[in-house]
């Protein structure tokens, strides 16, 4: 490496690791990766296998180094925390855990003094549980015994335990903020409450009347959808949850709501939910960065056009069971012929976003073997990479994407981790970077100050957050060339672009150039929207899936 390149990767590499440690310094990762790629571009396939190493062991390392941070957890940590000296005495509190005993009028120290050890222990038995009780309120708390973390006794050498508060109540505003984060299922909801308030996985067994093995079973799946590593650190972060839940949901329009039903496939990997609501023409939609129910507005307009969709969540999302790799291959090559079984003969296949390939390349098979259907909707997907090049006018943190998904997936991997982590962190994260993934999105950036725009918003990025390896899976794909099949698709049946005018990830006047060179390509454009089409214009979108197939040919170009 020249001396300048080695200068720029050496800050590259120790931005990450910093960033692994702080997902708050996400930001600037990206643009010390930015800046790298400036410097490198010319050759940055080769570059980049100089540093591939060190990303992939700072991912491997984060929470390790996490755990080694000097930093000022007082102010700074979500969850209410007591600090405990080597006789058992009350040492300080954190700001979370002192604004807590402010709003229930309690004294930390003479609270502490009066807990109550439990029976249950958690592995090895170095996590012990204690109640607490008092106050104006007289809630009760449950505090999680760990040990202190190198941060801790930086600042308070004398520290020997740390006891992580929680309020008890499990009201159901906080259930729906899970169910919204987490994408839980019922049963799933029902462990997470038990581990919560303070239950064994036995003594959850005992209370639900489910085996072991099963409340075990579900256990698993909680630690990977929080993306903890065992039941201590699943407790925790539910504890965090608790203390930075708004306490309400804001109310959801349901007014007229179009309800949908939830039907389960089983194949060789399991199971896979799949969404249906509507009645009419069948839609064969697919979805890969949104839940496949979408939102009460896109239900009604879709069902009000005279459509019935069937939506499929991808594996390892909703209620489907995971799979090895990508999940939309997985849809391809394990469901696709089942999923058809529910729509019946000739359907419409659609597709959001990245969905909107998955659509283009679930057509062409179906084409292929001499089946039918009656056209192609592609919202908010953008026409084909032919090259990187179709990127050089997006805004600089969209062309990063795409690029590193391609020649930098670890690095581009340790970016959406850290944007997940920082999501999950607190309320005030998770407005960070609902805001930061509009910050170059003028168009979608105002619809924020919404807030049915913003809570869908929310929605579509804990989707996401579920599996981020999937994420830049998803990203390649996006900004890859699928022109094969789309070609293929599109001189066969009628095809059409449904996009916002404003969308910066993918260009308009891409897809107008796209649609000018085959005759049974139409577009519809969403004027002043950007990614958000979809939702800010449910309605048209509807109307311009219906309008797909007339008695007179495919439609007009508009």
């Amino acid at each position: 490496m020249t001396s300048n390149r080695a200068d720029r990767t050496l800050r590259l590499v120790a931005t990450a690791y910093g960033a692994a440690i702080r997902p708050e310094r996400f930001e600037e990762l990206l643009t010390a990766w930015d800046e790298w790629f400036d410097d490198v571009i010319e050759n940055s396939e080769q570059a980049f296998d100089e540093v591939s190493t060190l990303f992939d062991d700072a991912l491997l390392q984060s929470d390790h180094l996490r755990s080694a941070l000097p930093s000022a957890w007082e102010e700074q940590s979500p969850v209410p925390t007591i600090l405990v000296d080597r006789a058992g005495e009350y040492l300080t509190a954190n700001k979370s855990a002192k604004n807590l005993f402010d709003e229930e009028g309690l004294d930390a120290a003479q609270t502490l003094a009066q807990r109550t050890a439990t029976t249950e222990q958690y592995g090895s038995g170095k996590h012990r549980t204690f109640r607490l009780a008092g106050g104006t309120s007289g809630r009760r708390f449950l505090a999680v015994e760990a040990s202190v973390s190198s941060a801790m006794t930086t600042e308070y050498p004398d520290a020997q335990t740390a006891f992580y508060l929680s309020l008890m109540d499990w009201p159901e505003s906080f259930e729906a903020e899970m169910v919204q984060q987490l994408d839980l299922s019922a049963a799933e909801l029902r462990v997470a409450r038990g581990l919560f308030e303070g239950r064994t996985a036995q003594e959850i067994s005992d209370d639900l009347g489910r085996s072991l093995p099963t409340i075990r079973s579900h256990i698993k799946v909680l630690l990977q959808k929080t993306g903890t590593r065992r039941q201590t650190e699943l407790v925790q972060f539910l504890t965090i949850l608790r203390q930075v839940s708004v306490g309400a949901t804001s109310e959801r329009r349901t007014e007229n709501t179009t309800e949908f039903e939830q039907t389960e496939l089983t194949g060789p990997s399991g199971r896979l939910q799949v969404i249906r609501y509507g009645a009419g023409k069948p839609v064969l939609y697919f979805t890969t960065s949104s839940r496949p129910e979408e939102s009460a507005g896109v239900r009604n307009a879709l069902s009000s056009a005279g459509l019935r969709i069937i939506a499929p969540a991808r594996p390892g999302f909703g209620e489907s069971d995971p799979v090895e790799g990508d999940t939309s291959s997985a849809l391809l090559d394990e469901w696709l012929d089942m999923l058809l079984a529910l729509t019946g003969p000739n359907p419409v296949l659609a597709g959001h976003r990245e969905g909107g390939i998955v659509a283009a390349q679930a057509a062409q098979r179906i084409l292929s073997r001499g089946d039918t259907i009656a056209g192609l909707a592609l919202i908010s997907t953008g026409a084909p990479a032919r090259d990187l090049a179709q990127f050089e006018n997006t805004p600089a943190s969209i062309r990063r994407s795409f690029l590193g998904a391609h020649i930098a997936a670890p690095a581009l991997r340790l970016g959406y981790k850290t944007a997940a982590r920082l999501y999950k962190s607190s309320a005030v994260g998770q407005d960070k970077i609902i805001r930061f993934f509009h910050k170059d999105s003028p168009a979608d950036r105002r619809k924020l100050v919404h807030p049915e725009f913003y809570e869908i918003t929310r929605d579509l990025l804990s989707y996401c957050f579920q599996n981020t390896d999937q994420i830049v899976r998803d990203i390649a794909l996006w900004g890859s060339d699928w022109s094969e099949a789309l070609d293929a698709v599109s001189s066969a049946v009628p095809t059409i672009f449904i996009h916002g005018t404003d969308h910066v990830f993918h260009l308009w006047e891409n897809i107008e150039g796209y649609a000018e060179r085959i005759d049974r390509v139409s577009i519809c454009p969403v004027h002043d929207a950007g990614q958000l089409a979809l939702y800010e214009c449910s309605g048209v979108v509807a109307e311009a899936i219906a309008e797909l197939v007339t008695s007179n040919g495919p439609r007009a170009k508009r």
